[in-house]
């Protein structure tokens, strides 16, 4: 299996499902970032006899997520449009018929993969912690400056109520592995839920990633 060259893979154990890869650059909301993620290798493999799968439709993977993974759903439980939705999503379903004709949809699709921080670069704090807040629902969140920043006290104040992580890049180095200093932690990221969104969120990093 080949991997982006842009990602950095932190093997883990045979036994392990996921295989570990930092700092991919992505873009999301409309926004420029570095995401840290985990993408599972079980799921990338099982999607690669069909193509691209594209998961886009918020309805369908809000659909999917009422499902359990790997058991069959009667098609007599759905609406004719979310049966739609199912059985024309390549790569998230497999359809079967029992010899009486009912069918049945199983999905099989998990998100591709999990983004566990976004980091938003900036030598703005302002506009770096209005963009690092639009990813809230999704993971931890951190913004990176580029120079020590003015009114310090107000940019530790918002961040903290925001949950948002501050750090300073050395300026020793212009690249993305440069060590930082952490100005403010970032609050931990505990989701009441995996909704939908999360899953297109998760989806469209993926995307890039290929």
């Amino acid at each position: 299996m080949s991997f982006p060259p842009d990602l950095r893979m932190l093997l883990t154990s045979a036994e392990d499902v996921a295989t570990r890869l930092t700092r991919t650059h992505a873009r999301s909301r409309g926004v420029e970032v570095v995401a840290d993620v985990s993408i599972d290798l079980g799921e990338v493999d099982r999607r690669q006899p069909y193509g691209q799968v594209k998961l886009a439709n918020l309805e369908l993977l809000n659909l999917l997520l009422a499902l359990p993974v790997g058991q069959r759903t009667r098609q007599q439980d759905f609406s004719m449009y979310e049966w739609n939705l199912l059985t024309r999503a390549n790569g998230a379903c497999h359809v079967s018929f029992e010899p009486s004709g009912d069918a049945y949809v199983t999905r099989v699709a998990v998100p591709a993969l999990t983004v566990s921080r976004i980091t938003v670069r900036s030598s703005s704090w302002r506009s770096a912690l209005t963009d690092a807040s639009k990813f809230a629902p999704y993971c931890e969140r951190r913004i990176l400056l580029e120079s020590t920043p003015t009114h310090d006290t107000l940019l530790h104040l918002e961040a903290s109520y925001l949950g948002i992580g501050v750090a300073l890049a050395d300026r020793t180095t212009a690249t993305d592995d440069a060590t930082v200093v952490e100005l403010v932690p970032a609050a931990p990221f505990k989701p009441e839920r995996f909704s939908g969104a999360s899953w297109k969120f998760a989806e469209q990093i993926f995307e890039q990633t290929q």
